[in-house]
């Protein structure tokens, strides 16, 4: 199913041909995220984290229900729910994923958006070490001729 549900609730396509993409999970969340439907009786249609009337969560009150008590109480600092979308991109860059998997699970239209937005981030990956691997191949094949 490939729809979103904006501030008003409208339920609509994705506002681009990127927003058509599957991110994927580890196999404990998927688990722990198909242990959570069946004890909520829910069927696989079902939203996994629906509203106390069985629709749609909506952005503004859970916002202020649960997750700003949440950030209060762990002393957070001031986030936005966008925040944790930097966040969880920029773990995805650290732990060393290819650029283009990450522009992809962003659901960004180009690797230019990717790295514009990132790149700082990207280049602390890069060290002597890379350089070195290089070296060695071209060395190695140098010395087999």
């Amino acid at each position: 199913m490939h729809e979103r549900v904006d501030k008003y609730q409208k339920v609509a396509p994705p506002k681009s041909s990127a927003g058509y993409r599957t991110v994927p999970i580890g196999p404990q969340l998927a688990h722990d995220l198909y242990e959570h439907r069946v004890k909520n009786e829910g069927t696989i249609d079902d939203l996994v984290f629906p509203g106390k009337d069985g629709s749609y969560l909506r952005h503004d009150v859970e916002m202020k229900s649960w997750f700003e008590p949440l950030r209060k109480k762990i002393t957070a600092p001031k986030l936005r729910w966008h925040d944790l979308r930097h966040y969880a991109i920029s773990c995805w860059i650290e732990a060393g994923l290819n650029p283009k998997v990450v522009q992809t699970r962003a659901g960004h239209s180009s690797i230019q958006i990717t790295y514009d937005r990132y790149g700082h981030l990207l280049d602390k990956q890069q060290g002597g070490e890379e350089m070195a691997g290089i070296e060695s191949k071209i060395y190695k094949s140098e010395q087999s001729k």
